[in-house]
């Protein structure tokens, strides 16, 4: 029982010298607090805090087209390259931050490009097709400069792109329609109009073989009119093929008619598609857009931590001063009764 009573008393012992060397060396607490709180609330006061800039940019969806599917299937893909998931890697690429070359003498472009650099990013937003693009750095004006720049940048080079593929696309429509006229042409022109040639020789071969026939038949049957035993119907009339080369010319002439209404369709098609792409190209071209003018901006969140911390860190080094000197002043006492 004794034990156990002895040992509050020591506790209260060990804490009642602590506050005594407190008490005692007050000062050097007070100086040591105040002289470490002066100087970090000098640094977080003079050194100019970092604006965190942040503008919000919309990739629209693909553009689909229902004529581009159909007949242009992987041009439809590279009109729609950019996409949700490569956004990031083409705006955090060398030929957009290249744009950042002669703003500012400080920046290098280089270094905002490293991975460990925190001085842009961009991060998609949740289920939705808005990115964030924030820019920190202590000038407002400049990470609003460097901002703008790079959007600017980013959407010109997308454009740019979209723009040769699209105008590839519709040169690729007017060349396919010059070949489909083309080919038209040269089956009615020169086809249709040779096996039609044909036809009509055959005709007049045909028509030259009924008329020899006839006269033929006619003198034979003037020559055998008083017989009774010479009869229209029994006389044989000669074998010929000129009707079997006909049909099957005529057949021929009418594959290449249809082969000419198949490719008039595609034409109306193409046409179509190319009326259509010249109407939706700005929604082509135009798939990213800022969703505001002015940035949303932070600074005093880092400002606020920075004073508690100089705080945290004035009572921490007054307490450490305190028990140095008293820690020293023990020393010469000892040396001194040892004297």
């Amino acid at each position: 029982m004794k034990n156990n009573e002895n040992i509050p008393k020591e506790d209260e012992i060990d804490l009642r010298d602590i506050f005594l060397i407190f008490i005692k060396r007050k000062w050097w607490f007070i100086g040591a607090f105040l002289i470490i709180l002066v100087a970090g609330l000098l640094y977080t006061f003079i050194n100019p805090a970092d604006y965190l800039l942040t503008y919000q940019m919309e990739v629209k969806e693909n553009y689909s087209n229902s004529y581009l599917s159909e007949l242009y299937p992987n041009y439809e893909k590279e009109l729609n390259y950019v996409s949700l998931t490569n956004v990031p890697v083409i705006f955090k690429s060398e030929s957009v931050f290249k744009s950042l070359e002669g703003i500012d003498e400080g920046i290098d472009y280089n270094k905002l490009l490293e991975p460990e650099s925190k001085v842009v990013k961009i991060s998609l937003n949740e289920n939705t097709s808005i990115f964030n693009i924030s820019v920190s750095n202590s000038d407002y004006n400049l990470a609003d400069k460097i901002a703008r720049t790079l959007i600017v940048k980013f959407k010109e080079l997308i454009r740019d792109r979209e723009k040769i593929i699209f105008d590839e696309v519709l040169g690729k429509i007017d060349k396919d329609i010059e070949d489909l006229q083309d080919e038209n042409n040269n089956y009615k022109d020169t086809i249709i109009a040779s096996l039609e040639g044909e036809v009509d020789r055959l005709y007049a071969e045909l028509d030259k073989y009924i008329v020899d026939y006839n006269v033929g038949l006619s003198d034979e049957l003037e020559k055998n009119k008083n017989s009774e035993n010479v009869s229209f119907y029994n006389v044989i009339i000669p074998p010929n093929d000129i009707s079997d080369e006909i049909s099957k010319l005529q057949a021929e002439i009418n594959l290449y008619r249809k082969k000419i209404l198949e490719n008039e369709g595609k034409i109306i098609d193409l046409n179509n598609l190319s009326d259509s792409l010249l109407k939706d190209e700005d929604i082509i071209l135009d798939r990213i857009s800022l969703l505001s003018d002015t940035p949303s901006y932070s600074v005093e969140i880092n400002r606020i931590r920075n004073i508690v911390i100089v705080l945290v860190l004035s009572i921490i080094m007054g307490a450490i001063a305190v028990f140095v000197v008293n820690f020293l002043q023990g020393l010469r006492n000892d040396k001194k009764k040892s004297k």
